[in-house]
């Protein structure tokens, strides 16, 4: 999002995503804590998707993603 977008996101909405992005920045850093660096991607994907869902988020892997633009 850019700025202007955030500032008209409802503040309990606001709340919650703030939350959510602390929530996983959290699994990506015990992720990397627990493994290091320098492995093959897949293992980290796989890591992380465990981390997450230990966490109570749902993740899925290699969701296709199409952004529509204005």
């Amino acid at each position: 999002m850019d700025k202007t977008t955030i500032h008209m996101v409802p503040e309990p909405r606001k709340k919650e995503l703030v939350n959510a992005t602390y929530g996983i920045i959290g699994c990506m850093q015990q992720v990397h804590n627990q493994l290091g660096s320098g492995l093959p991607g897949y293992i980290y994907q796989e890591a992380m998707a465990m981390e997450l869902a230990a966490n109570g988020f749902t993740a899925h892997k290699e969701l296709q993603f199409y952004p529509t633009f204005r």
